[in-house]
């Protein structure tokens, strides 16, 4: 495919996520970014298979903030232990990826992806109870998504 089609498959891209975010409830919004976080951690192991080391950085970088702007979403006030928990893991998750960078390790990166697939398991889990409990839309551990985190929520490549 060559760069003119190629950018605009990705403006095509852009355009579906950007309907996606506009639409989806807080929930869905903190699904959405579990799922980025995920498919930006199987991009980089692809590219340290490839060594290409520039784009492996750019997407734990951009893994690195999906995950900072997970913890930062964390509701203290509702969220109780479990919020203490998930800040613990997502700090984790931050450190394991810098060293993942560092070290080009692909077994920290499958540790990493185990873990957010986990976290994205359980809150998808929950969403039915929410929904049949006819909750407010914001979640007990995910508060409204800040400006900065609307501006984070950008998966494409």
């Amino acid at each position: 495919m060559n760069s003119r089609y190629k950018k605009a498959a990705g403006q095509y891209q852009q355009v579906g996520v950007e309907s996606q975010i506009s639409t989806a409830d807080p929930h869905k919004l903190v699904s959405m970014l579990l799922n980025g976080a995920i498919e930006r951690y199987k991009k980089a192991l692809y590219f340290i298979d490839q060594q290409k080391t520039v784009e492996k950085a750019e997407s734990l970088t951009k893994a690195l903030a999906i995950v900072d702007n997970l913890k930062a979403s964390l509701n203290y006030e509702q969220g109780g232990v479990l919020v203490e928990n998930l800040e613990a893991l997502y700090d984790y998750v931050l450190r394991q990826t810098l060293l993942a960078n560092v070290r080009n390790d692909k077994a920290i990166i499958d540790e990493v992806i185990v873990l957010m697939k986990t976290v994205q398991e359980g809150w998808d889990g929950i969403r039915g109870q929410v929904m049949d409990k006819k909750a407010p839309t914001q979640q007990p551990f995910a508060s409204e998504p800040s400006e900065k985190e609307h501006v984070s929520l950008n998966f494409a490549a």
